[in-house]
């Protein structure tokens, strides 16, 4: 390749292609010098017209003479700027030339690889032309030897099925403490879901066959008792959540873990399931499980510190009152120490409150229903307040729960106003009935006066200290009604 000046001069030297051994003889420095110097004579004669043109027309007059001074001292200025220009040009230059040398060996190694890729295709695509009339051979053995393959691991993992069994039950029979066997228990789990997933794949193999159907069931008959040993120890642990987030939270986590790790698993089952297209699946529904004990061991736990205190006779309201608020107490380690080990989704301090709070409405429902007519005015008092505070603790908690009793307690009030009104017409009747008998006494200033109506508003007053602490505004008005019409009976039987 021949390299020219813009006015197609020659440069003097080409460039050819070289075999790797010449040019690293070469070298880039003799490539770079021979540029700077073939630059450096460019255009040379052109050069020297243009120079002595420019002269001749500066020095045309004697007067001229005194600028060849500074004439020269500009020149020298505009010929070290060429030079610096040329300089740039021919590292660029050189530059430029590298890269294509560069590029040439990559082309070469490239083409080389080429080369070597076409020779070994080439004896590919014999071997495969020699093949193809056997395709549908080949198939078969391909197909033969996947399946051997599976058959000698679906084997393999037979075999070890007995002493694989012999292991768990060896550690689930070990004698020892609690906690080391609550320490063990989830990668017992882990192996009996392998065991359990070997018996699925087994089965779905032998399908066909029930002889062997039966030898892999029989095989593999101690499985389900081990999955009820282990998810009867889970369940205690669930149940005893709030007790065990307190003394053992590790091991109620772990045993999350497994609740957790078990849904994966049916998951997947009903996955293998679709991709059969039908077939036998069987899912454990841990989470449910977990949900469902928990909200019966409440159930049990509430009827036997509260549930049964109500069939009582007679009932202590006092008592009752005090083994519910124990129970609410619970909720505040439940939000604290029970909801952290917990995956958010069991939404598990939701569980306790709504649970709690339905067996709580049901259980004021008893009490209304059995007792509202014949409760004492204390008791009354006492309930409306125990009601008060238990939701006042399930706002400061943040539970949203319904419905809420203190909307709710009308046949409570009714009964209350029914026995403060019969209470106050008897007492002002017997006042009254006493007050004609007597003879009236005289005060200081003369006046006559009887004790009766003193000891009737001394009642009155006693009555409002009462609603007052129950704090209903209904209540109140009530009560003053109530009042109006009994000072207007006993107004009417003194006047009568």
């Amino acid at each position: 390749m021949n390299l020219t000046s813009p006015k197609g001069r020659s440069w003097g030297f080409s460039l050819t292609r070289r075999s790797p051994k010449a040019k690293e003889q070469t070298g880039f420095h003799s490539l770079q010098s021979e540029l700077l110097r073939q630059s450096a004579a460019w255009d040379l004669d052109s050069a020297r017209d243009a120079a002595a043109r420019e002269v001749q027309s500066i020095v045309s007059g004697p007067e001229a003479l005194s600028k060849l001074s500074k004439i020269r001292e500009e020149y020298d200025q505009q010929l070290a700027g060429v030079e610096v220009q040329l300089s740039l040009a021919a590292g660029r230059q050189a530059d430029e030339a590298k890269a294509i040398l560069k590029l040439a060996d990559r082309c070469r190694e490239g083409i080389e690889k080429v080369e070597g890729m076409q020779g070994s295709l080439t004896g590919k695509l014999e071997t495969v032309l020699t093949a193809v009339p056997h395709y549908d051979l080949l198939k078969r053995v391909y197909v033969t030897r996947r399946n051997l393959g599976r058959t000698l691991v679906d084997l393999d993992s037979i075999v070890a099925v007995p002493t694989e069994m012999k292991r768990i039950e060896d550690i689930l029979n070990e004698e020892g403490e609690q906690d080391a066997k609550d320490h063990a228990l989830p990668e017992v789990h882990k192996s009996l879901m392998q065991l359990e997933r070997r018996q699925e794949a087994a089965l779905y193999q032998a399908r066909a066959s029930m002889e062997e159907r039966e030898s892999l069931e029989k095989q593999f008959g101690k499985l389900e008792r081990f999955y009820d040993r282990v998810s009867a120890r889970i369940w205690q642990i669930v149940r005893n959540c709030a007790v065990m987030a307190q003394e053992k939270p590790a091991v109620l986590v772990k045993a999350l873990q497994m609740i957790e790790r078990q849904e994966r698993a049916d998951e997947g089952a009903r996955r293998d399931s679709v991709q059969r297209q039908g077939g036998e699946v069987q899912v454990r529904g841990w989470y449910a499980t977990a949900i469902l004990t928990i909200k019966e061991y409440m159930s049990e736990k509430f009827e036997f510190s509260v549930g049964s205190r109500a069939q009582e006779a007679p009932l202590d309201i006092q008592l009752l009152i005090s083994e519910h608020e124990k129970l609410v107490d619970e909720l505040t380690i439940v939000k604290d120490l029970v909801e952290p080990c917990f995956p958010p989704r069991y939404h598990i301090f939701d569980v306790f409150a709504e649970t709690y709070h339905a067996l709580t409405v049901e259980l004021v429902q008893k009490i209304l229903d059995a007792y509202a007519s014949s409760l004492s005015t204390k008791d009354i008092i006492d309930i409306v307040n125990w009601i008060r505070d238990y939701h006042s603790q399930l706002d400061s908690l943040a539970a949203e729960v319904s419905p809420i009793l203190t909307d709710d307690l009308d046949r409570l009030l009714q009964g209350y106003n029914f026995q403060t009104e019969t209470m106050m017409r008897n007492w002002s009747s017997r006042i009254l009935e006493e007050d004609l008998k007597m003879q009236p006494e005289s005060g200081p200033d003369g006046r006559l006066y009887t004790i009766a109506p003193i000891d009737l508003f001394k009642m009155v007053g006693q009555q409002f200290e009462v609603v007052d602490v129950l704090g209903l505004e209904r209540s109140t008005y009530t009560l003053a009604m109530t009042v109006y019409n009994v000072l207007d009976d006993y107004r009417a039987g003194v006047e009568g």
